[in-house]
């Protein structure tokens, strides 16, 4: 679907033939790269369409070998004036982005996924093993391995967050070829302008110089409530917290709406009044007819535990999860 952002609602839509959609790239003059898997089945061949201005859809042609030993997400990513396609019996190639022929084959082993790129330089992922590309001197650079969750191409630096002997960690790998790991914990890591990245950690967003690593701002959205979509376009970011759909000016630190979302309650009681409490772990509150009319939260160290089914103006709460 393709949608007006002033007002949310859809212009054009049009179902393909293929089982999922994992990547879509602006190609430019309207047409966009759709890349997926064939079927539902998640080890599936990818697939690809491009959809011109009037969504008319046009399959690729893929040049796709067996013998692939695992399933593969395919991915794709505009590199230079190029495109990258991944996925299960692709060798990594950039393709013409106008008819899709093979520009130039990066590595001719199969199976590559995650991708991420900016100007020359692509990094991707296959078998665990991550590796950076520079397409203006066909260098390569081994950066590791893991399973790569996040992939961000930076000036001095490129950032990545992998899972590696049953932890996820995040890590900047500089020109200099020295790695190391970006200040605090980091849940995502995400690009921005190539100066910065971005990470995140529960309800904040933080923004990061390159190519030290250092925090040079931090954003706080509603306490409580994960992150749990992020995209940025310039100098704003578009996240999912909370239920609700918010835009961060990343330069002035605006946050448009500041409204907090609807809480999902995890415990509720109705006394015979109908006053109904909720309460998730960190806060409680009442509603009387459709109105929140009262609400509480706890310290750090205080997790609610349960809410008595016949008063809703009580509840229990526990300190270190052994003290009522």
């Amino acid at each position: 679907r393709r949608f007006d952002l002033a007002t949310g609602r859809p212009l054009r839509e049009r179902k393909l033939d293929m089982g999922s959609v994992t990547s879509l790239v602006p190609l430019g003059g309207g047409r966009i790269l759709v890349v997926g898997l064939a079927t539902a089945d998640l080890h599936a061949q990818p697939i690809a369409f491009t959809l011109d201005d009037a969504f008319e859809p046009k399959k690729i042609e893929l040049p796709i070998r067996g013998g692939n030993p695992s399933m593969v997400f395919p991915r794709a990513v505009r590199v230079g004036d190029g495109v990258v396609i991944t996925g299960a019996g692709l060798p990594l190639s950039v393709y013409d982005s106008k008819d899709f022929s093979v520009r130039n084959t990066l590595d001719t082993a199969i199976g590559w996924s995650n991708v991420a790129a900016r100007g020359e330089i692509l990094l991707a992922e296959r078998n665990r093993s991550l590796k950076r590309f520079d397409l203006s001197t066909n260098g390569q650079r081994d950066l590791g391995y893991g399973v790569a969750t996040q992939l961000v191409v930076g000036d001095g630096a490129d950032i990545y967050r992998v899972a590696r002997d049953s932890r996820r960690i995040a890590e900047l790998a500089r020109a200099d070829k020295t790695t190391t790991k970006p200040p605090g914990e980091n849940h995502a890591v995400h690009a921005y302008d190539g100066k910065r990245f971005l990470t995140t950690r529960r309800n904040e967003l933080r923004i990061h110089e390159l190519p030290s690593g250092e925090i040079k701002k931090r954003l706080s959205l509603e306490e409580g409530v994960h992150l749990s979509a992020l995209t940025v376009n310039g100098t704003r970011a578009v996240v999912a917290n909370g239920g609700v759909v918010r835009v961060i000016d990343l330069e002035t630190g605006e946050i448009t709406p500041k409204t907090p979302g609807a809480r999902q309650g995890h415990y509720i009681a109705v006394g015979n009044d109908g006053v109904v409490l909720a309460a998730d772990s960190k806060l409680a509150w009442t509603v009387a007819g459709s109105k929140v009319t009262a609400t509480e939260s706890f310290a750090k160290d205080h997790q609610i535990e349960a809410v008595r089914s016949t008063d809703p103006r009580h509840y229990v709460t526990a300190k270190n999860r052994n003290e009522t």
